[in-house]
This record gives structure tokens, C-alpha cells and sequence, in this order.
């Protein structure tokens, strides 16, 4: 019998170095030991297939991830149609049902790529892990630099944070409130999800 893919939308590359990477990865290789294929999406300059020991990455073309000079990086936003589009493509040619496991602002994705699935008769649960809220990640960022870093520098974080409250908020709580469950390691993070979106 063959394993039923597990689709994981994590954004960013699993194979670099960093907390939210191994944390996903972590995902990939239980999932794989219970018996699922683990299938990573994420947001990539390149569009290719690899393999790994704890799953297949999916590198998907999204906006270019460069540092524009105002807002610090392409917005987020701007990553998940691609991603939403490559993974219920991937799922739509095998049988379902399908979980779509999507972490933090991806969340959105997943439950873009589920309704894309549904309107094709299959049908796909997403569920969402979560660790903060975007605006909690930036605020915190923004507040935490030094005075030696430069006006330039503390004004094109402060036009950062204004971005992600009155855009990618509204996004974020889209994806969390549509996903089936939201997965938290924390009664903490329970409360940064809650006071924003309800």
C-alpha cells in the first residue's frame, strides 16, 4: 500500500539553518514514521523538485525575496497564491482526502489550497501550527534595535511593522480563523492568537 502525502506549506527554504526550518522539518520526519510522504512547499527563486531524508522539498517560483529598500522584504502576502496553486496541484492528481499542514502566516495558503481542492471534488483538511502573531515577531524586532543602528534603518523597520498591522494581520487571521485546528505549544501563544483574532 502506498503512503498517503502529507502536504506541509512552510514558506520558507527547510533546508537552511533557523528554528521555524527545523521545526518543520521535525514535522516532515514524524509524519514519515507514522507512515505519511511528507511534501514541502516553499517559496524559492528557482522552481525544482528535491529529495531528502525527511520528505520531498517542492521549491516553488514566488516574488523575488530581496530587500526592497522601505519595507525590508517582498511582502509575505505576495508568497502564497504560488504556493497555494503548486500544492493543490501536487494533491489534485492523487486521491484524497488530504490534511494540508501549513505553519505560522502560511496558514493562509493551506486554506487557499483546500478550497482550490474542493472545487475540484477532493476534499483537504488544513490545520495550521502557529508560534506568534506577525505583528508580535516585527513589534518585537523593531523595539529590540539599538540607537547605534541608524535612523534609515529604524524607519524602514517602524514602515515594516505599520505594513504588517494594516495588511498582513487582516491575512494572517483570514488563514488561522478558515484552518480546521490550530496547533500552539503554548497557553502563551493561545493568548497572542486570541487577542487579535478571536
Amino acid at each position: 500500500m502506498r503512503s498517503r502525502p502529507l502536504a506541509l506549506i512552510s514558506g520558507k527554504d527547510v533546508l537552511a539553518a533557523g528554528g521555524a526550518e527545523s521545526y518543520v522539518r521535525a514535522h516532515a520526519l514524524a509524519a514519515a514514521a507514522i507512515g505519511f510522504e511528507p511534501h514541502i512547499f516553499c517559496a524559492s527563486s528557482t522552481s525544482r523538485v528535491e529529495m531528502t531524508d525527511f520528505g520531498v522539498i517542492h521549491r516553488v517560483i514566488a516574488p523575488n525575496r530581496r530587500t526592497p529598500p522601505v519595507i525590508m522584504q517582498v511582502p509575505l502576502a505576495a508568497h502564497l497564491p504560488p504556493l497555494a496553486r503548486a500544492a493543490a496541484k501536487f494533491l489534485a492528481s492523487r486521491p484524497g482526502p488530504h490534511l494540508i499542514h501549513s505553519f505560522a502566516f502560511y496558514a493562509t495558503a493551506g486554506v487557499a489550497a483546500s478550497r482550490a481542492l474542493a472545487r475540484h471534488g477532493v476534499h483537504a483538511v488544513p490545520v495550521a501550527s502557529a508560534y506568534a502573531t506577525r505583528a508580535y515577531e516585527i513589534g518585537i524586532m523593531k523595539d529590540g534595535m539599538s540607537p547605534y543602528q541608524g535612523v534609515a534603518d529604524r524607519l524602514r523597520w517602524r514602515a515594516w511593522a505599520r505594513w504588517v498591522r494594516s495588511v498582513d494581520n487582516a491575512i494572517e487571521g483570514w488563514g488561522y480563523a478558515r484552518s480546521r485546528v490550530v496547533l500552539v505549544n503554548y497557553q502563551s501563544v493561545e493568548r497572542l492568537l486570541v487577542r487579535p483574532y478571536g
